[in-house]
């Protein structure tokens, strides 16, 4: 006996038996083969078992009647393969792209360091050196410390210094304790 898997979303062309029999090591008579889905099950001690699944499909559940159920390319608890989780982090949510667990940064934040496991770690909100987007810092000013409030580039005057003329170029350019 020899089975070839195919009911699930579309069929599996003949191209795709051979490539995933000749990744298994079988030879395959086109009379010999049976469907089921997205797999190919071969014969061992008088009984059918899955030999192999077509690539991008596992066997997650080992339960023959339904062969390799899982699209392992965009299928988030099993990416990749049939015990990889694609999990959240923060400020993130996870998904499952072409087999690899990839993160979308929620709306305000980015990751810079490219290090998945701690997700999106800047606030473009509130961080002076990524206000409002990724390299946009806000501008030095006199006596002053640079903010950030919901994305928009901002100062506060350092203690026994104020910005009397509203002029945000010179910043906080009056010491109070003189003048």
């Amino acid at each position: 006996c020899f089975l070839l898997f195919s009911i699930s979303m579309r069929s599996i062309t003949p191209e795709e038996v051979h490539e995933a029999a000749r990744l298994a090591g079988l030879t395959v008579a086109p009379e010999k083969l049976e469907r089921f889905a997205n797999g190919i099950a071969a014969c061992a001690e008088g009984q059918c078992v899955l030999g192999v699944c077509i690539a991008g499909f596992g066997d997650c559940d080992a339960r023959l009647d339904n062969g390799c159920e899982t699209d392992l390319r965009s299928t988030a608890n099993r990416c990749g393969t049939c015990t990889t989780v694609c999990s959240a982090k923060a400020n993130a949510t996870a998904a499952c792209v072409t087999g690899t667990c990839t993160l979308s940064c929620t709306t305000g934040f980015a990751d810079l360091d490219g290090i998945p496991t701690n997700g999106c770690e800047v606030d473009l909100q509130t961080d002076p050196a990524h206000c409002g987007a990724t390299a946009q810092p806000c501008p030095a000013r006199a006596n002053a410390t640079s903010t950030c409030v919901a994305g928009a580039c901002g100062f506060r005057c350092l203690p026994w210094f104020s910005d009397c003329d509203g002029n945000p170029g010179n910043g906080c350019e009056v010491d109070v304790r003189t003048d």
